[in-house]
């Protein structure tokens, strides 16, 4: 039997349904199946072998980068596919992935990974998982282990390329809360993370991917800063050694801004923001938070000019991380609450709207149209737009505790007391409008 062209190289514990879904997803289309098992209790080994893979198991030790490359040293293809069991492609069997696999000239590929979030979000990256298998691949770092700085140094020696494969999606669901609260990834990913930055305590990607995930974390949040600004520091000492800049620079620059915003050093973020303009950058998150820090100053023309920012720059296909819902409604929603603090109601009016038109329901969006509608004197139309809203969302209690607020403002609090016991609450929520135009999220 000749050597396979394509290795599907897994870890795996207590994979389950999301397993079986993955492997349906590349059946066909990969030659070979590797599956690390580091302790599961339910079937997952079963519905592995069952798949057709190759089955070993290996106690858990608290690094990703060593259970990867144990399945690594087993696989026997030309090429290496890592996925992941809460990940799928989407459609399945991709037809143009064994075509791209015969390209001598690369090295390897980097797919677009589409992420579920919390609320109906999403976020793409742009993440290497397929490449050219060699005993000089490997990977490193305890958790978001890496073998990009590997390859790089084959990239050298060979002259190969890397290059983005579109037409090759991964869905990935392993992000939402409940996938989160199943595997108890918060303390887990604290641990790996403090393991991992003490043994690399120079590498800037590790304390930048630590800054972002603390900030995830409403328990850990506090933490973030100094995370982010010992990234920027390790960051900015290599520019000023003449390397280049980090491909998550831009993300580490919004991750560093919201940190100091949060902190309450507001003075400190608008700092960052004059060293590094977002203009520049053509970032969206950046220019997202740099509008936040504008409004916090109470610049709140600078910060529609980032909304602006935000709103209109394209996605470059090199883009490391992508939100589509805040480079769309949520932008949309902070130049409505902007707009309504600088006395411009039927601007506001159009932008919660437009924040409508891309999310509809979208619970910021609706309270910013009401208010808007208010502040232009209309606040009979507040009213009906919010009913409508609740009838056409009736699971929706926010909605009727927004109406509900909206009545006590307007002084029929029998009326806002029955919206209030429609929304299974008998506690007014507060009734003025600025407690009701909280930041986008």
């Amino acid at each position: 039997m000749g050597k396979p062209l394509l290795s599907l190289c897994m870890i795996v514990k207590d994979g389950g349904a999301s397993l079986s879904r993955c492997l349906a997803s590349v059946a066909g289309v990969v030659d070979e199946i590797v599956v690390v098992d580091t302790g599961s209790r339910d079937d997952s080994i079963e519905r592995a072998r069952a798949a057709g893979a190759r089955v070993t198991t290996r106690a858990w030790d608290d690094d990703f980068a060593a259970a990867r490359n144990a399945g690594l040293e087993l696989a026997r293809g030309e090429w290496i596919l890592l996925l992941d069991c809460d990940e799928r492609f989407e459609p399945p069997r991709p037809a143009g992935l064994r075509d791209a696999l015969r390209r001598t000239e690369y090295l390897g590929y980097f797919l677009p990974v589409a992420s579920e979030l919390a609320g109906g979000e999403r976020l793409d990256s742009t993440i290497l998982r397929l490449w050219r298998h060699s005993p000089d691949v490997r990977f490193r770092f305890p958790i978001h282990e890496q073998v990009l700085p590997d390859l790089e140094k084959v990239r050298a020696r060979t002259g190969q390329r890397f290059a983005l494969l579109e037409e090759l999606r991964v869905v990935h669901d392993g992000y939402t809360p409940a996938a989160i609260e199943k595997h108890g990834k918060v303390e887990r990913n604290v641990r790996l993370f403090q393991k991992a930055v003490a043994q690399h305590p120079d590498e800037p990607y590790l304390w930048y991917k630590f800054a972002d995930f603390l900030r995830g974390q409403a328990q850990q949040k506090e933490a973030a800063r100094p995370a982010a600004e010992r990234a920027l520091a390790l960051c900015q000492a290599a520019l000023a050694r003449g390397e280049g800049r980090a491909p998550y620079w831009s993300e580490l620059l919004a991750i560093t801004c919201a940190a100091r915003l949060e902190a309450g050093a507001l003075d400190e973020a608008l700092a960052l923001l004059s060293a590094h303009p977002p203009r520049e950058l053509e970032a969206p998150a950046y220019s997202y938070v740099a509008a936040l820090a504008r409004e916090a100053a109470g610049d709140f023309e600078a910060a529609l000019r980032h909304v602006e920012e935000c709103l209109t720059v394209p996605r470059r296909t090199h883009q490391t991380a992508w939100r589509p819902g805040l480079a769309g409604p949520q932008a949309h929603a902070l130049g409505a609450r902007l707009s309504l603090k600088q006395g411009d109601p039927p601007a506001a009016l159009a932008a919660a709207e437009r924040a409508l038109a891309a999310r509809p329901g979208y619970p910021a969006a609706v309270q910013l149209k009401a208010d808007a509608l208010v502040a232009a004197h209309r606040a009979g139309d507040a009213v009906q737009f919010l009913l409508a809203e609740a009838k056409v969302r009736p699971e929706a209690g926010r909605t009727w505790r927004q109406l509900g607020a909206l009545l006590n403002r307007l002084g029929q609090p029998v009326q806002a007391q029955k919206c209030l016991a429609r929304a299974g609450s008998t506690t007014a929520p507060p009734s003025s409008p600025a407690a009701s135009a909280s930041a986008p999220a």
